[in-house]
């Protein structure tokens, strides 16, 4: 360790200052020094030194055992003590410090730097052999597969993480067992204890692979597959010292493997009884298979399509081949793997059905493209959708507002006279809640009766003022009512208002032309007395 760095912690500041000149002629960097506990941990906090020259006695409050000990804890800092006499029990504290050596006082020049070599050799070797352990450590940690580690007798030594949770011992309470008490394995087939392979490492020489059908039983009875091999530990000298297994969950292996030979069945299964048509095509007419719902949805039967007597792209309407022969073409040279289209096709019997078509593209044994396709009759979908857009035309243009919430009283849509009438529009409101129009001129108790109804699953009527994005104030007469899914529960609100603003202008009018005309009667009638009574 070229230019080391060491700290010097010693209650003495003229030994100390001498130890200083000492280092620093034999070449050394000293980080400081310090002439108390309290400001060695803050000394090799800051400057982080490669060795500390560490005196036992370090006068009141801690002695220099147990700063070493904080050092190496703390920092990964190794010590020399520095020492004049110390009794049997000091020198054992010492020791479990695992220090780099003593330096006995009073000392000279050449004891110190012959002590310091050797300490920082050592210190060397040890944090060589310390990164290497924690990299080994930290790799078989970290790896997918269990390791179990034995002596040559075959006794356990290590566990790492996955073979810890494959058998189900911790490594504590595994070490120092026996291979076969913990790494039981047995043939699938005959159901016998299979071999130890440690015994047959050991009898070889050489690595092992067990079987394909070998099942670890763990420590609480589970069996699982596995597939693992077996090598020596062999040292520099050739001394065989112990072996290493190496093992991994084949599970899933076994379960892919079985789910391979399955997957025809299930998939022959899945198309014959697939509520559509399934089929494989390379070219306009080259159709591999075509099975499933076919007669219903087309009117001809599979074997028409399989013999070529019937071309399907010929039953497609003639109003959407022009479109769709343009989806073909973009489809087969696009970077695309997947499409989806919507089409019409005349069956068999005239009538028109709407189809959708979901295709991915293949390639064939002999490098052609094709297509894998499953065609379902949508028309039923289709109608519905063209249902919906009528009556969502028909709510856009209705005179009254509608708007309708989620249950928490988000708005998700109002229709055109709610625009007009709130001067709102849908970007504006969407998403936001109803509490927009208020005016201020209900209370707490008018808002608490609408939700109690509400929340009674009964609709609400009644009266509003609110107010428009323009501040002016309007009447509204409005039916609330709840929109319960399949649970009962409420999913929505839709509130149904007209604007009553006109209308009670009007009805103002009228009652005031009434009074006036009341009025008016009135006073003739009195006119009328006075001139009888003249």
């Amino acid at each position: 360790m070229e230019n080391a760095r060491i700290c010097i912690v010693e209650d003495n500041r003229i030994v100390a200052e001498d130890i200083r000149q000492t280092l620093e002629d034999i070449g050394y960097e000293v980080t400081g020094i310090a002439t108390s506990a309290e400001k060695a941990m803050a000394l090799a906090d800051v400057t982080r030194p490669d060795l500390a020259l560490m005196d036992i006695n370090l006068g009141k409050g801690r002695d220099g055992v147990k700063v070493a000990g904080q050092f190496r804890d703390t920092f990964n800092i190794p010590v020399v003590y520095l020492t004049a006499h110390a009794d049997k029990a000091t020198l054992s504290r010492a020791k479990k410090t695992q220090p780099l050596g003593y330096l006995i006082k009073p000392f000279d020049r050449q004891e110190i730097e012959s002590t310091l070599e050797i300490a920082l050799y050592k210190c060397r070797v040890d944090r060589k052999l310390q990164k290497s352990e924690q990299w080994l450590a930290t790799t078989l940690k970290c790896i997918g597969d269990g390791v179990i580690a034995t002596d040559a007798k075959g006794m356990i030594r290590y566990l790492n993480p996955v073979a810890e949770a494959l058998t189900g011992w911790r490594s504590e309470q595994a070490l120092g067992h026996a291979l076969e008490d913990v790494f039981r394995i047995i043939n699938e087939k005959t159901r016998k204890t299979c071999k130890n392979p440690v015994t047959e490492v050991l009898t070889t020489g050489s690595g092992i692979n067990l079987s394909s059908n070998t099942l670890l039983v763990n420590r609480n009875g589970n069996e699982i597959p596995i597939k693992d091999s077996g090598s020596p530990i062999v040292l520099e000298n050739g001394e065989t010292v112990g072996v290493v297994i190496v093992f991994q969950d084949d599970t899933r292996n076994k379960a892919a493997a079985m789910a391979v030979r399955e997957s025809e069945t299930r998939y022959r299964t899945f198309v014959e009884n697939f509520q559509g048509i399934a089929f494989r095509s390379f070219g306009k007419t080259a159709v591999e298979f075509i099975t499933g719902n076919v007669q219903a949805i087309t009117g001809y039967d599979n074997t028409d399509f399989k013999s070529g007597r019937i071309n399907y792209y010929d039953l497609i309407h003639p109003e959407d081949m022009p479109w769709y022969q343009k989806e073909i073409e973009a489809f087969r040279t696009g970077d695309s793997r997947t499409a989806r289209r919507d089409y019409r096709i005349i069956g068999k019997d005239g009538q028109v059905r709407w189809v959708v078509e979901n295709v991915t593209r293949i390639k064939g044994t002999g490098g052609q493209i094709g297509v894998d396709g499953t065609i379902q009759d949508i028309t039923h979908r289709k109608q519905a959708e063209t249902q919906i857009n009528l009556l969502k035309k028909a709510i856009d243009n209705l005179a009254e507002s509608v708007m309708i919430t989620d249950a928490a009283s988000r708005i998700q849509y109002v229709n055109r006279s709610f625009e007009e009438t709130s001067g709102y529009t849908s970007e504006e409101i969407i998403g936001e809640t109803p509490g927009m129009l208020r005016s201020g001129l209900h209370d707490d108790a008018f808002y608490r009766e609408i939700w109690e109804a509400l929340i009674r699953k009964e609709p609400w009527f009644g009266k509003f003022i609110n107010r428009k994005k323009d501040g002016t104030l309007f009447h509204e007469k409005a039916t609330i009512s709840p929109v319960l899914d399949k649970s009962g529960s409420i999913s929505h609100f839709i509130a149904v208002k007209r604007d009553i603003t006109e209308d009670l202008i009007r009805e103002k009018r009228i009652q005031q032309s009434q009074k006036m005309e009341s009025i008016g009667t009135l006073a003739g009638g009195i006119a009328h007395d006075f001139n009888n009574i003249l």
